[in-house]
């Protein structure tokens, strides 16, 4: 999902699986509070957020998202990793 985020056209989630899913194997977020746009849990919700969700809705959940989301992109992600990694494997020894 993050990387739809780039993006600044709206999100409509379609879940029908979401009671089951969020359980197991569980979710990252917390979907319902954190997604940037519509979620629907049927057809008939999603058909109807088609109808009606427009491209200025849930701007403002969609930067918001991206901030939390994309915290750290700045090209060092691997380089993060590998200092964590040798740090983990250092206190090992």
């Amino acid at each position: 999902m993050p990387s739809i985020s780039l993006f600044s056209f709206e999100f409509i989630a379609y879940v029908p699986d979401f009671k089951s899913y969020s359980k197991k194997p569980g979710l990252t977020i917390d979907y319902l509070q954190e997604f940037p746009g519509e979620v629907t849990f049927n057809e008939s919700e999603l058909i109807q957020a088609l109808q009606t969700t427009d491209r200025a809705s849930y701007q403002k959940e969609r930067a918001t998202f991206f901030q939390k989301t994309y915290n750290y992109r700045d090209g060092k992600a691997t380089e993060r990793v590998l200092k964590l990694i040798e740090a983990i494997m250092n206190q090992s020894l």
